[in-house]
């Protein structure tokens, strides 16, 4: 059973790693499609479940085993790759996104600051 948990995790890891290179690529291709007076694409190939693939990864970075096999990392960087590469359809998710990672990181530099004993 640990085996497999392992494998596990780390076919979520190179899933991560997949999505970053698939929304670097999906950019990129859409980028090459653009008219010369342009100089963001409006949509790309990934924009029908753009959302739905932020919604999986921010997931990832909640499970339990996320701390191994750099899954959590890989899951935030997926998420840096999204946001960084994403056309002006998907600009509203990128604002969502990005207040939930901050709120996110909020919260975690107030229980380290509250471990410490100390007042934000």
């Amino acid at each position: 059973k640990q085996w497999y948990q392992r494998r596990v995790r780390g076919v979520a890891t190179n899933a991560c790693w997949a999505f970053s290179s698939l929304a670097e690529s999906a950019y990129d291709a859409a980028e090459s499609q653009l008219p010369d007076n342009e100089t963001e694409p409006a949509t790309y190939i990934l924009s029908p479940c753009y959302a739905a693939i932020i919604k999986q990864l921010l997931a990832t970075t909640e499970r339990p085993d996320a701390s191994t096999n750099n899954l959590r990392s890989s899951a935030y960087e997926a998420i840096m790759e999204l946001l960084k590469s994403s056309p002006k359809d998907c600009y509203l998710v990128v604002q969502e996104t990005t207040v939930t990672v901050i709120s996110k990181l909020q919260g975690i530099l107030h229980h380290r600051h509250t471990e410490k004993g100390g007042d934000l």
